[in-house]
């Protein structure tokens, strides 16, 4: 299935699942961003999704990613939210990838060295090998549905993580991107 967004970046996908539950991922492109592949939080039940919030790279914030943070060309990028069961983020989450060490957002929002998400739930994970990779985030003894998501080479993945999943349906990585852009584009 895929869709196009208008100018404000709104769109409507729909994906038959005769009711089944279906774990997928939405895939954004747009003109001067890095395509961006979204893990959701929970199985696909419903047939028809609407303004999905999809954080984009612009070409620009990913090469000052690889600049700053030493990404590597060949390997991906992943960017973990944390939320709870009514989809708000979740501070003070810890958050693991694989071998991969977690950078959560500063105060500026730039991704760095800490020990748990702040107040954005986010959690950044650098020079991914490309492939299937598990993401788990865990807060005060809960452990988060775990995703298997899949990084490809020089994209950004991102990742949704909620405690029971049905009840963050609505969470997703809104925002703007901590101030590296985002953009609309199409979805499949």
């Amino acid at each position: 299935a895929s869709a196009t967004s208008g100018a404000d970046g709104t769109y409507s996908i729909e994906i038959p699942t005769a009711g089944n539950p279906w774990m997928g991922y939405l895939r954004a492109e747009a003109t001067d961003h890095v395509p961006t592949n979204l893990f959701w939080a929970t199985p696909f039940f419903m047939t028809t999704h609407e303004n999905v919030n999809i954080v984009q790279l612009t070409t620009t914030a990913w090469g000052t990613l690889q600049t700053l943070l030493s990404q590597e060309t060949g390997k991906g990028a992943i960017v973990a939210l944390v939320v709870d069961c009514a989809g708000d983020p979740v501070e003070g989450a810890s958050v693991e990838a694989g071998d991969l060490t977690p950078l959560y957002s500063s105060a500026s929002g730039l991704p760095t060295a800490g020990s748990a998400t702040a107040a954005d739930g986010r959690a950044t994970f650098i020079n991914a090998t490309p492939g299937a990779l598990t993401v788990t985030a865990t807060y005060e003894g809960v452990t988060f549905r775990p995703q298997n998501v899949y990084v490809i080479a020089d994209e950004l993945t991102t990742v949704v993580l909620s405690p029971h999943g049905a009840e963050a349906m609505g969470g997703g990585m809104g925002g703007s991107g901590g101030g590296m852009g985002s953009g609309g584009g199409s979805s499949t």
